[in-house]
């Protein structure tokens, strides 16, 4: 269910939302109307008693077309619609009559016979969610049963909100709902939504036409479409990105393809968007920059109070470079463990900035500015477009297992860097682990992502990291039930005479560590041998292992298996290829070094102790590393499920772009309702779904949405949405 809707009184909502300053403006068009008898001198017959939601008397007239028309206990919507179309286009043509009026080009139209309406650009022709600028829908007279008119609220909520989830430009929407004779105006944005209280048409026609003359000579901008991103004929749209930092100008970026989404069913709850963009040279000239490559953008928004991606980024390699310039860097705690040639791989990686070729860089980015608000005002969002360098191919995509455990290790010296430097990621997941090379021959090379999450590991700064943060399929144990790890209790039997034994453990939540890091990399690798080989024996196993399900049941049957050798399982055992009976070994041996390092680490309260985690950090990946190795030739080749074509960096043509990714279907709005198909009649009278042609005749696959390029907030991840292992 959306946030609360804010009600208030309809001259309120006037002064606090709509576009206003045309007071003169509105005589005029009344006059008008007046002298064209589209308003009439009220009757008898028309009620004078003010309306409750009012606080002025009635107008002195009425719509000619409306007087009689609710009369009957339940009007017509297409009767309703027809009349307010009506009274839509005598407004336009008022307003057409006055010197110094400027006239926007939307008007009223209807939208088949199902009560729904719109103010649009598209006067011709079917109409499809971008073309709504205000939608309009005929909702039936009040109950006295609040919970029904209730789910009619949210199911015309539940409808904006898709028309919005269709357009990149909107930030938010207005919108008219009749509720039999009665009408209210809304406002509804992606932080809060607000409604006028029912105001009775024939009582107040005088409103109504205040609306429209504000709706009529609005802006875009005033509409709720955002300037910095204008849409091309073609469907696909321009992003500006303003000047920012040591850049003076504008940088302007074309999607080529929709890589990913998160659509949230709640108009206020998460969303964001990632393209495929070329760079080009303005909104109103879309031909690519000679000389650049594709790229990334992600549009998302994000709570006014939170940390955005960038700056957190940006933090990170600063702290990254503090750390390539001390002298004793190689004397840190989490380095105590480790050996010689490991050393030397974190200074390679330090020196001249090459660190950064382990991250996904933000190259380019705005960040919303939101006016100074009141403390009492609802939590605000600012929308935020981040450019990423690469486009890259995630985990999910490599074919190989010898690709991917190539990758997982160069995804451990980033880890590594951010330890060194005192942060935790929070969020390793397939999703996250993205790599990019240059051309199909070339090696892949790690760029980490994702870290919105991400977080300085010191007593004073993990207050919020007892929350539940992650994907859920590669979470830590102990994230997942807010439990600490502890050994076993002996199996002698306890002396009667004695007190009851105490284990010994941490104070306080679970406090998100290095070593919870490290675990999601021990799962990826068992959901690699599992759900990802294409065998279908281990992909039932790690089916029912690895689900975005958070239930404890899930969580004891994981915590289960992490605690006990696995080797021993009997399901496992059965459901591996002997190619990688060696592998999963290696994955035991780690396994147990986990095990040992959480509970030495908890039966001494030594959460915070740095050099707890050097043994695991270090000595202990690599061993798993030269274990696999080992036996290697037996199990790099064997091939992975895929979700789509890997990605490549290079510059694509205007006439042949790379491979298109079709998106997962949002979860619908009504589960009641099937999912029409492509071509069927359009429902709330927008025209059939149309089979999308990709550019250039590219091949289509299908991909779960990543949780680490969709998420925007909070510490709920929309990872849960993410369907692992599913076949095509």
């Amino acid at each position: 269910m959306d946030s609360k809707i804010h009600t208030c009184h309809v001259e309120e909502f006037i002064d606090s939302y709509l576009p206003n300053g045309h007071t003169d403006t509105v005589d005029t068009v009344l006059d008008t109307l007046k002298k064209q008898r589209v308003l009439v001198a009220r009757g008898r017959s028309v009620a004078r008693r003010a309306s409750s939601s009012a606080r002025k008397p009635p107008y002195t007239h009425v719509f000619k077309g409306l007087k009689t028309l609710f009369r009957s206990s339940s009007a017509k919507p297409e009767r309703i619609i027809e009349s307010f179309q009506t009274i839509g286009n005598a407004v336009r043509k008022g307003l057409g009559k006055i010197t110094g009026a400027t006239v926007n080009g939307f008007e009223v139209q209807a939208m088949g016979s199902t009560g729904d309406a719109c103010i649009t650009p598209n006067r011709d022709g079917e109409i499809s969610p971008p073309d709504v600028v205000v939608p309009v829908r005929v909702t039936g007279r009040r109950t006295d049963r609040a919970e029904e008119d209730e789910n009619k609220d949210l199911r015309y909520i539940s409808h904006v909100n898709r028309i919005m989830n269709e357009d990149a430009r909107r930030k938010f929407a207005y919108g008219i709902t009749f509720e039999h004779d009665c009408f209210s105006i809304w406002f509804m944005h992606r932080s809060r939504v607000a409604k006028s209280l029912p105001l009775k048409i024939n009582q107040h026609p005088d409103t109504l036409v205040r609306l429209l003359v504000a709706l009529f000579l609005a802006r875009e901008e005033q509409l709720g479409y955002d300037p910095l991103v204008t849409r091309l004929p073609d469907g696909s749209y321009v992003y500006e990105v303003p000047p920012e930092g040591e850049r003076q100008s504008s940088v302007y970026y074309r999607t080529i393809a929709l890589l990913s989404e998160y659509r949230s069913p709640e108009l206020t709850g998460r969303r964001a968007r990632i393209w495929r963009v070329k760079q080009v040279v303005s909104s109103t000239d879309p031909r690519r920059v000679p000389g650049t490559s594709d790229r990334v953008l992600k549009d998302v928004s994000v709570p006014e109070e939170t940390t955005t991606e960038v700056e957190i980024q940006r933090q990170l390699f600063h702290d990254i470079r503090a750390l390539s310039q001390d002298p004793n860097w190689r004397n840190r705690d989490i380095l105590s463990a480790f050996d010689p040639a490991t050393i030397d791989s974190i200074a390679e990686a330090l020196q001249n900035d090459r660190f950064t070729e382990y991250f996904s860089c933000i190259v380019d980015c705005y960040v919303e500015s939101l006016p100074l608000a009141p403390p009492s005002s609802p939590p605000r969002k600012r929308r935020c477009f981040f450019v990423y360098e690469h486009v890259c191919t995630t985990l999910y995509d490599i074919p190989t297992l010898g690709e991917a455990t190539d990758i997982i290790r160069q995804s451990l010296t980033a880890l590594r860097l951010m330890f060194c430097a005192g942060w935790v990621h929070r969020d390793v997941s397939p999703g996250n682990i993205l790599a990019v090379r240059s051309t199909p021959e070339s090696p892949w090379q790690v760029k980490m992502t994702d870290f919105e999450f991400a977080m300085k590991f010191t007593h004073s700064g993990n207050a919020s990291a007892s929350q539940v943060i992650g994907t859920p399929p590669f979470m830590a144990c102990e994230i997942r039930t807010s439990t600490y790890i502890l050994r076993e209790l002996c199996d002698d039997r306890v002396d009667m005479d004695s007190v009851l034994p105490d284990q010994p453990q941490p104070q306080g939540p679970v406090v998100f560590n290095y070593q919870h890091d490290l675990e999601s990399l021990w799962w990826i690798f068992l959901w690699l041998t599992t759900a990802r080989l294409k065998q279908t024996r281990s992909q039932e196993f790690g089916s029912e292992l690895f689900t975005s399900d958070m239930e404890m049941s899930t969580s004891a049957v994981r915590e289960h298996l992490f605690r006990k050798c696995i080797i021993d399982d009997r399901l496992l055992r059965k459901a591996i290829p002997s190619a990688v009976e060696p592998f999963i070994v290696a994955i035991e041996n780690l396994r147990r070094d986990l095990y040992r390092a959480y509970a030495a680490r908890n039966h001494d309260d030594k959460v915070y102790d740095i050099q707890t985690y050097s043994f695991i950090t270090g000595p202990a990946f690599e061993s798993f590393f030269d274990d696999a190795n080992r036996f290697r030739a037996r199990w790099e080749s064997m091939e992975l499920m895929v979700e789509t074509l890997p990605q490549g960096p290079y510059p694509s043509s205007e006439l042949s772009a790379p491979a298109h990714l079709r998106l997962q279907p949002t979860p619908p709005e009504d589960t009641s309702q099937k999912k029409r198909k492509l071509g069927d009649a359009g429902e709330e009278g927008f025209a059939p779904k149309r089979r999308r042609t990709q550019q250039g005749g590219a091949p289509v696959a299908r991909r779960p949405i990543t949780r680490s390029m969709t998420r925007t907030t909070g510490p709920v991840t929309r990872s849960q949405t993410r369907r692992l292992g599913r076949k095509e």
